[in-house]
């Protein structure tokens, strides 16, 4: 299942690991205790580990006391790099099922649009870091649970990006 903004189930299953990682500080954590965490089946939680590895976003290591654990710290990490590690964009629009381009009447207007909304889209993933997460979460602004997409949020001090100009 994706959204309007293109974030699959499993792009938000990586964020997830990604938080859970970074909750841990510098201790390992196994894949069994990241599937107890999500709810994830272990080969989900595997292969998103592996693409963040390849990514750089985290690193294993075998044995007693192995496990993952980020590579960088968690207000190193944007969701904008999240994004691209996962095979995801900001923004899914115009292509097809094989990353053909997708040219159905009013394709190219609905392009323009998507690309006036997604530069400061991508401006904010970029500037948004999992730490800037893990502080929203500890301050109880989570959206997910809510049910209006449109729902705003009240921020004591939102990150710059965020701002109104």
């Amino acid at each position: 299942m994706s959204d309007i903004a293109g974030i699959s189930d499993s792009t938000r299953l990586g964020i997830a690991l990604l938080l859970s990682l970074a909750d841990a500080h510098l201790d390992r954590v196994t894949i069994d205790t990241l599937t107890d965490a999500t709810g994830a089946t272990y080969a989900a939680v595997a292969r998103i580990l592996r693409r963040l590895a390849q990514a750089r976003l985290v690193r294993s290591a075998r044995g007693p006391g192995g496990g993952w654990r980020l590579s960088v710290p968690p207000n190193c990490i944007s969701l904008h790099r999240v994004l691209r590690a996962l095979g995801a964009t900001a923004t899914s629009h115009g292509e097809g099922a094989n990353g053909e381009r997708m040219t159905h009447r009013g394709s190219v207007l609905l392009d323009n649009v998507i690309r006036q909304c997604e530069t400061p889209l991508v401006r904010a993933l970029v500037d948004v870091s999992l730490a800037d997460l893990l502080d929203m979460e500890l301050r109880g602004l989570e959206l997910a649970s809510s049910s209006d997409p449109f729902t705003k949020l009240e921020l004591e001090s939102p990150p710059a990006n965020l701002r109104e100009s």
